[in-house]
């Protein structure tokens, strides 16, 4: 019996051309997917690291500042927030420019008792706490420009500015930085409960959040679109008389 054999021909040369474009799309598509996901994780990492690096990288940072609170004697001297300027030096009484980039947090707590001892009932119930600066602006209760505690979390910011005036307002929120919208939707922030630091706030970042009171349908009804439609009809009865008057005088 024979066996029917063949040798490779026109088909196969045709099907090696229709495959080979396939594996190559299909190998470019793979190679697509897994840059996007490395991407992805790049993208995801590298705002972790910033977020970490601008907590585990110093206690305080430039443009934040430093509170200084001695107990019992919390309302005198030398109690109270001292800003740090772009070069990481803080001003204190009777010391002056200390450049407190360069110390740790224990070891500007030394500088400081020895500098107040003659001034403290209690030099060892000196304690140092670094504060970043936060604008609440828009349809706050009480806007303004607060120094809050890194520690604290977002709900504390919107707890300090009294909350929102609208009762939707926690989904209005936006985190804004250097003018540009940085981050909109709070709300994973708010319930999570994490840190400023923790989320990436920085000294000079802003919350804002619409001031404009909440209407319902009728209202945008009544204030927006009905007066369009009473103009619209009234311009077309109008129109209508004064055809109707200009045909009346052509008759006679």
């Amino acid at each position: 019996m024979r066996m029917n054999s063949r040798s490779p021909g026109k088909n196969d040369a045709g099907a090696g051309r229709v495959c080979l474009p396939c594996a190559a799309l299909a190998l470019l598509l793979l190679c697509f997917s897994s840059s996007a996901q490395s991407t992805e994780g790049d993208t995801s990492e590298s705002h972790h690291n910033a977020s970490v690096a601008l907590r585990s990288g110093h206690w305080c940072n430039p443009g934040d500042a430093i509170q200084v609170i001695v107990y019992p004697d919390t309302a005198e001297f030398p109690n109270g927030l001292y800003h740090i300027n772009g070069q990481g030096y803080a001003f204190f009484p009777i010391i002056g420019n200390v450049n407190v980039m360069n110390l740790t947090k224990q070891g500007l707590v030394d500088i400081l008792k020895k500098a107040y001892i003659d001034y403290l009932r209690n030099p060892n119930n000196l304690q140092i706490r670094p504060a970043v600066r936060v604008s609440l602006t828009g349809g706050f209760a009480t806007p303004g420009l607060y120094y809050v505690d890194p520690d604290y979390s977002l709900w504390d910011v919107i707890r300090i500015g009294g909350g929102t005036q609208r009762e939707d307002g926690l989904k209005k929120l936006q985190w804004e930085r250097q003018g540009e919208v940085f981050k909109e939707d709070l709300i994973p922030d708010l319930e999570s409960g994490k840190s400023l630091y923790e989320i990436g706030f920085r000294s000079g970042d802003r919350i804002w959040v619409t001031h404009r009171p909440h209407r319902g349908g009728w209202e945008i009804f009544r204030t927006e679109i009905l007066p369009v439609l009473t103009f619209s009809l009234s311009t077309v009865l109008t129109s209508i008389t004064a055809y109707q008057l200009y045909q009346s005088i052509q008759e006679n």
